[in-house]
């Protein structure tokens, strides 16, 4: 992964070159990736990415994952969801938590394990963004504690059995082991 560096120069003169000035302070493996100009003359920042160093450190390991771990990724967010729904007061910590499961799922090697965190990311934020549209009907039909049952009732409907569903599926698949190289120091 390429490496970031801030600079600030103040106090530089405008006609010295950018490059030039760059290769004396550092090595020529540093390219600019952009000049900008605050609003005082004497002040330059350059935003500098070390390029040569990091390919020449970055060395490719393998690393194995296993059909169980493809398995529980695949199965990850539909257990998650299911105990949220039912457990109501994990429901809007879930909500939140479930971005950072979602997202990293969604770059798992196995496009399986990919696919099942698709189908029920796209089930729960459907139905808890149905229910952010439906929550005002639901609160004029029902009073008091009712509409909160109504609307944790249409999400339990909705996550629950299809979640229950694919999980029964993706334990009936066929996981095998994958090979993957990675970037290595």
């Amino acid at each position: 992964m390429p490496v970031f560096l801030l600079m600030v120069l103040a106090a530089v003169p405008l006609d010295i070159d950018a490059s030039n000035l760059l290769k004396c302070i550092f090595n020529a493996s540093y390219q600019v990736i952009e000049l900008r100009m605050s609003g005082k003359p004497e002040l330059i920042v350059f935003l500098l990415r070390d390029g040569a160093r990091t390919k020449e450190r970055a060395v490719m390991t393998t690393k194995t994952i296993t059909a169980a771990q493809s398995l529980f990724a695949a199965r990850l967010f539909n257990i998650a969801s299911i105990v949220a729904t039912l457990v109501a007061p994990l429901l809007m910590i879930w909500i939140a938590a479930s971005i950072f499961v979602y997202s990293s799922v969604a770059y798992h090697p196995n496009p399986r394990a990919v696919y099942y965190n698709r189908i029920s990311g796209y089930r729960f934020y459907g139905a808890a963004g149905a229910m952010m549209v439906l929550g005002q009907p639901f609160s004029s039909l029902f009073h008091g504690w009712y509409r909160l049952l109504a609307i944790w009732l249409v999400i339990a409907i909705t996550v629950v059995p299809f979640g229950i569903w694919d999980i029964y599926r993706a334990g009936r698949e066929q996981w095998h082991d994958m090979t993957v190289e990675t970037e290595g120091q």
